[in-house]
């Protein structure tokens, strides 16, 4: 439940941030993002015709989401209609993730105790790489001064 809260108070916060600013907004970063009055206007139709289809894609596709509620905060659609498929969408994709990570825990656990030598090869690898990307990070930057100069 708690999680369902916390997604719809931040859902709740992203409309009203697209309500009052979402139109100055749009006009400041639409040409940064490539959006055309075009694209205002169709993602409008669709949220008139399909709201509930368009709201399930944004809230349930992790990178729209915060873009996707600015707009429907933006174009002004009516606050309890929002609340309540907000509310239901939320309970869906609450569920589904902690479904997911419950039986992805009890499958991974599952692995690791016929596997526990893979934990310990991950956690090296995972050092080693953090490792590579320091000494890339310090070095290659030398490296291009140095060529640079040659």
């Amino acid at each position: 439940m708690l999680s369902v809260a916390g997604d719809v108070l931040g859902d709740i916060v992203h409309y009203w941030v697209g309500w009052y600013g979402g139109g100055v907004l749009m006009k400041k970063y639409h040409k940064k993002f490539n959006i055309t009055q075009k694209d205002i206007d169709k993602t409008k139709n669709n949220l008139d015709k399909n709201f509930v289809k368009t709201m399930f894609v944004t809230k349930f596709t992790p990178p729209l989401a915060t873009p996707g509620l600015l707009l429907i905060g933006s174009l002004k659609i009516p606050f309890k209609k929002f609340v309540i498929y907000s509310l239901s969408v939320s309970l869906i994709t609450s569920g589904f993730y902690v479904l997911m990570g419950y039986y992805f825990g009890k499958i991974i656990e599952k692995i690791f105790e016929y596997y526990s030598m893979t934990q310990y090869f991950f956690i090296a690898l995972i050092i080693f790489v953090i490792l590579c990307y320091i000494i890339y990070r310090k070095t290659f930057p030398k490296l291009i001064k140095k060529a640079n100069k040659e």
